[in-house]
């Protein structure tokens, strides 16, 4: 599989490769963000970044995540970790960097975005480290946000 990234998560690189596989033991985490009202969880799923998963150009690991997203729909979109710098990507249907994060604030590892979507169809969450080095377990929260409550 051949994934191109105009903009890669702490670089800027195209593709991809793998590493030899080798095994961690994570601490687990848990998602700190409730869903408040007006939002509806599109997604929510643990990853791994380990040695063996796919890597960018700049040798960090990375996972994605897919979602199915409407033009005009606001998302919401937050990684946690506790055990990495946290770096995310949101690419839209086309294979375009839409927007990124690497940090909720500057004392956070945790990385957030909330944008309106400006097309229908699948677009992919790249989960990623800040530092080439990062790993670790995450957790990825998509939301679906009222225009009203996120302020647009």
């Amino acid at each position: 599989m051949l994934l191109v990234l105009p903009v890669a998560a702490n670089s800027l690189a195209e593709g991809l490769s793998q590493r030899p596989e080798t095994t961690t033991a994570p601490d687990a985490i848990q998602p700190s963000a409730p869903v408040q009202p007006g939002q509806t969880v599109i997604l929510q799923e643990e990853g791994t970044l380990s040695p063996g998963g796919p890597v960018l150009p700049d040798d960090s690991l990375f996972e994605q995540h897919i979602f199915e997203g409407t033009e005009g729909q606001t998302v919401n979109i937050l990684m946690e970790s506790n055990q990495f710098n946290t770096y995310l990507i949101l690419v839209d249907p086309v294979g375009q960097v839409l927007s990124y994060s690497n940090d909720v604030d500057p004392t956070s590892m945790s990385s957030e975005l909330t944008v309106t979507l400006p097309n229908s169809g699948f677009y992919r969450v790249i989960a990623n480290a800040f530092e080439p080095t990062g790993q670790g377990d995450y957790i990825v929260t998509i939301k679906e946000v009222d225009a009203q409550t996120s302020g647009e």
